[in-house]
Formats: structure tokens, C-alpha cells, sequence
């Protein structure tokens, strides 16, 4: 099963978290020249997301991995907050609360501070999660 993060806004996103085939690869192994740890088809559309949580399939868990500000401002329906993953609390908050799951959970996270190239948080939440998993 794919785990995703997904892009919920112009200026936030989220991303997927690969399947098994896909932990381990460096970007250069998946064939792109992409700085980032993951791959074109591992991101989401917010339309997509939307569609998904409408369903009847099975809602991903949603973590929040932004600056508590923004969280308490406005987030994601059945979003837990996870805490800013740029700081070392925040990886640990995130580990916790997906320590539980079965490995094939699927798994959305976000951030929603800035855009995905400049983004402080998404890249060390998805680094863990794929540290984990």
C-alpha cells in the first residue's frame, strides 16, 4: 500500500510515503535529479485527498507536522498535530503517534508554512516515517 502526503493548499502540501519498493532509494536510484526524497508520483492532489476522505474507502491517518499556530488555525479534518518536524520533539511527537500502526497504514502528512521548496518540516517528517518503515 502507498503512503501519501498531499498538497492541501497553494502553499502547503503533502506528500506520499512510498511503498515497500521504494524505501531505501536516494533520488538518483529512482532515475530523477530531484533534491527531494521523494518522487513526482508520490505527491497528492488536495482534490484528491478531498475525494478519498469522501469516499468510502478508508480515510488515511492525517498528521500535522507544521507549526502549532497554523494547526490551531485551521487543519485537516482528523488531522493530529505531530508537532513542527524540523525540531527534534517534533520527529519524536511523529514516531509516537505512528509507532502503533501496521506498516501498510496508509499515512498522510502536511505542513502548510511555505512552499514545498522552502518547506522547514515535510522533509524531516518524511525522512523519519521512511526511517521507520
Amino acid at each position: 500500500m502507498v503512503r501519501r502526503f498531499i498538497d492541501v493548499s497553494r502553499r502547503s502540501f503533502l506528500l506520499t510515503l512510498c511503498s515497500a519498493a521504494w524505501i531505501g532509494l536516494t533520488p538518483s536510484a529512482r532515475g530523477d535529479d530531484s533534491p527531494d526524497p521523494w518522487s513526482k508520483t508520490e505527491l497528492m492532489e488536495p482534490r484528491e485527498l478531498a475525494a478519498l476522505m469522501n469516499s468510502l474507502a478508508a480515510v488515511p491517518h492525517i498528521y500535522c507536522v507544521a507549526f502549532a499556530v497554523l494547526y490551531r488555525g485551521k487543519h485537516i479534518l482528523s488531522a493530529v498535530f505531530a508537532g513542527p518536524a524540523r525540531k527534534s520533539e517534533g520527529i519524536a511527537d511523529l514516531r509516537t503517534a505512528v509507532r502503533t500502526l501496521p506498516k501498510d497504514t496508509a499515512i498522510v502528512i502536511y505542513c502548510g508554512c511555505c512552499p514545498i521548496k522552502t518547506c522547514p518540516n515535510i522533509r524531516p517528517a518524511y525522512r523519519a516515517l521512511k526511517a521507520l518503515g
